[in-house]
């Protein structure tokens, strides 16, 4: 597990932010129940229902065995697209509350995938980025609704 400082939501800043996170999974349009946003020094990840989400601060995780599934996977910044990625199967998160105590949890199949993403996110990368190759379908041409400068990286779209 990658080493991040400690950050807690007793600042106003970050008080602000979680506070931002947790009205974001309240409009979520999809119930994936996990939702991640990077705010300055804070990575900060809710989980739950949309009427009761926990939110955590600088959440990593770590492997809990070798296996691995392959699923296709979808994403809200990449819209109509989907592409197989390989993730871990079961693996351990560990974060922090807003009030800065320890937290750690197991999660194994989609949920894992999920937090696996979700985490991704938070650490600068897409799903594209871990992506199998030759494997990007959509039901739309490639990309609707995602920014030009995302298409061109992606080498897709017009």
């Amino acid at each position: 597990m990658s080493e991040v400082a400690p950050a807690s939501g007793r600042d106003r800043s970050t008080r602000g932010d979680l506070h931002e996170l947790r009205s974001l999974l309240s409009r979520a349009p999809h119930p994936t129940n996990v939702l991640s946003c990077a705010y300055g020094r804070s990575k900060t990840l809710a989980t739950g229902s949309r009427a009761d989400a926990e939110v955590v601060v600088n959440p990593t995780w770590r492997a809990l065995s070798t296996r691995m599934e392959i699923a296709p996977e979808g994403c809200l910044i990449i819209p109509n697209l989907k592409v197989d990625v390989p993730r871990f199967w079961e693996i351990e998160v560990e974060a922090r509350t807003p009030e800065g105590e320890p937290r750690r949890w197991r999660a194994e199949g989609w949920r894992a995938r999920i937090y696996q993403h979700e985490i991704d996110h938070l650490d600068g990368w897409l799903m594209t980025d871990r992506m199998l190759p030759a494997t990007m379908t959509s039901p739309e041409p490639h990309g609707v609704g995602a920014p030009p400068e995302l298409l061109a990286r992606l080498d897709v779209g017009d």
